[in-house]
Order: C-alpha cells, then structure tokens, then sequence
C-alpha cells in the first residue's frame, strides 16, 4: 500500500492498532485535505492487505507482563498527545496510544505528587516538560523518580534523545525507561498514591 493523505484523526482512530502501525510505518500521513479525499483514504485503508493488519495486531496486542484490564482500574484523567497533567493524593493519571509517542512521568513521593504527560514527534512540544517541572513548585528535584515509556525504533528516537536531554540540563536523572522496540503501543496508568505505573491490556 503507497502513502495515504487523511485528515487529522480524532483520539479513538488514532488508538486504532492499525491505524497506530501504519502511522508509524509513514504510510498514512495526516494533512488538510477534502473530507471526500479523505473518505476514499478511509477506503484505502480499510482494504489494507492481511499482513499490516496482521502486523499492527501483533504490536498493539503484544503481551507486556503485569498488564492489568482498563476496567479493572478508576482513573481520574486521561492524557492525550501533546497534553500533560498534575495531581495528587491517589487520583490516577492515565495515557493511551503510546506506539511512536512517548510518556513521561514524574512523582514526588514526599508530597504524592504526580505527573504525566504524552509527547507526539509530530507536534511541537514548546515548553511542556518544562512547564510540568515548574508545577511541582519547589527547589529541590532530587527526590523525583522520572520515566520514560513508549517509542518505536526508526521513529521516535529524536523526541527519547529531546526528553533525554530536557532531564538532563535540568541536573535530573532518570529512573528508569521502556522506549522504543518494534511496533508496541504501550497504556499507561501512573498511581499518585505510591508512584506505580501500571500497564493496560490493549483491547
């Protein structure tokens, strides 16, 4: 299948394990275009060869041990791309779609203090990481336990190295990471009370 051209997709086609793999692959690309062309990308889509769809199930379905069900789970807020958010006091934080993005989280445990937010390498992150830093508004970090999740090989690897550097020149270190690999879209949940991260099944 050659390059499609779609319109920009909402959260739930972008949480679609094929869409996800052939997002990653760079054979659908998202732009402004007729919402008739677009249909028939759709279209395109939808008649994509066994293999892909074989390809992006076996990624999006790949085993990660301890994954729990989402149901299983009350989460308070869902992050999506480009977004990050900040609680405390047990409230859960959860993201979705991790297949070329990349999570960070970051928790106090004097405080239960948690963070959580979801970097797309297509969009630009401005000051974000920044900005989530500053929202635990105190001087001294290293008490801070910080993680990366998600990532594909071939196609994340600027925004690990961007995430990697923005820790770094902040004197922070990394406790520990789960990036890249081949076509996994990882689910996330970070727990405030203790700073646990858990995993989701994929549907």
């Amino acid at each position: 299948m050659g390059k499609v051209k779609l319109l920009p997709l909402d959260k739930r086609s972008k949480n679609n394990p094929l869409i996800q793999y052939l997002l990653g692959k760079k054979v659908i690309i998202e732009e402004a275009i007729s919402e008739e062309d677009s249909a028939a990308a759709y279209a395109v889509i939808a008649g994509a060869t066994d293999a892909d769809a074989s390809a992006a199930a076996a990624g999006a379905a790949a085993t990660i041990a301890g994954a729990v069900r989402l149901e299983d789970i009350k989460v308070e807020h869902d992050v999506l791309q480009g977004q990050y958010k900040i609680d405390k006091g047990g409230k859960k934080i959860m993201t979705l779609g991790l297949a070329n993005c990349v999570a960070v989280t970051i928790y106090d445990p004097r405080t239960q203090t948690g963070a959580l937010a979801h970097f797309d390498p297509a969009q630009e992150s401005g000051h974000m990481f920044g900005n989530m830093i500053s929202g635990f508004n105190q001087k001294n970090y290293d008490q801070l336990e910080i993680r990366l999740v998600g990532g594909w090989s071939g196609n994340s690897e600027r925004v690990v190295h961007y995430l990697r550097q923005q820790i770094a020149s902040r004197g922070l270190k990394i406790t520990s990471e789960d990036v890249l690999g081949d076509n996994i879209s990882r689910r996330i949940v970070l727990d405030t009370a203790n700073g646990n991260l858990t995993y989701i099944q994929a549907n």
